[in-house]
């Protein structure tokens, strides 16, 4: 769970060079939720554990497995858990060799009529205007059922780019420099974007609905084209 050390910074808990990139879930419905984390600094396949349960020091685990990953997906980690109860409240956990993922938090979708439902939605994340402390707010906030991201969780541009004034200010500068065109571009862009650690915060106690924008891909593809 999302912690302050001793000079009042966000962190996690578990927290692992190995899972650098923290854990994040989301898609839930009524009986599944999509668990994410990645393996980082892997250089050959390996298998990934991972375990869901009722409680944080996981006594009652619901279902456990493992699964392989490796440089053709960037040694990330992406499981469909199933065949879980209706309306309820679960943690999550990965493990590889020694190492151990920060502890999410993640529910299922309630059935019939529901009395209160709270949605936090944001849009437009751009890394280089700052860390993201509009996450910290969603992260504290225990009332929150569901995490909506409207749209651009990554922008594409390079580091001369909307908010690179900013991000030279202060130390955030884009990564790769260049517009982001290629595969390995992509990936490394959402690498740096996983490393805001008010962002992975967020993920670990709350699951996320993500829709697509243009950012995701080229800025205003519908009027120029990609």
């Amino acid at each position: 769970m999302p912690i302050r050390d001793s000079q009042g910074s966000l962190s996690t808990s578990n927290s692992s060079t190995t899972f650098a990139h923290g854990v994040a879930n989301g898609d839930p419905n009524q009986s599944s939720v999509v668990l994410w984390t990645r393996v980082s600094g892997a250089q050959a396949p390996l298998n990934c554990l991972w375990q869901v349960a009722t409680d944080t020091h996981f006594r009652h685990i619901v279902v456990r497995g493992s699964v392989q990953t490796d440089h053709a997906i960037d040694y990330t980690v992406n499981i469909v858990v199933e065949d879980l109860k209706l309306g309820v409240q679960y943690f999550y956990r990965f493990e590889m060799l020694d190492s151990q993922s920060p502890t999410g938090r993640t529910s299922t979708l309630p059935a019939g009529h529901v009395e209160n439902l709270a949605l936090a939605m944001f849009t437009c994340t751009n890394y280089t205007f700052g860390h993201v402390n509009a996450h910290e707010v969603i992260t504290a906030d225990e009332r929150i059922d569901l995490v909506v991201h409207l749209g651009d969780y990554i922008y594409e541009h390079g580091a001369a780019g909307h908010g690179g004034h900013m991000g030279e200010r202060i130390g955030r500068v884009h990564e790769p420099s260049h517009e982001i065109t290629t595969l390995a571009d992509y990936r490394m862009r959402h690498a740096q974007y996983k490393s805001d650690i008010c962002s992975q915060a967020m993920h670990v106690q709350h699951p996320m609905v993500a829709v697509w924008d243009d950012h995701e891909s080229a800025n205003n593809p519908l009027d120029e084209g990609c």
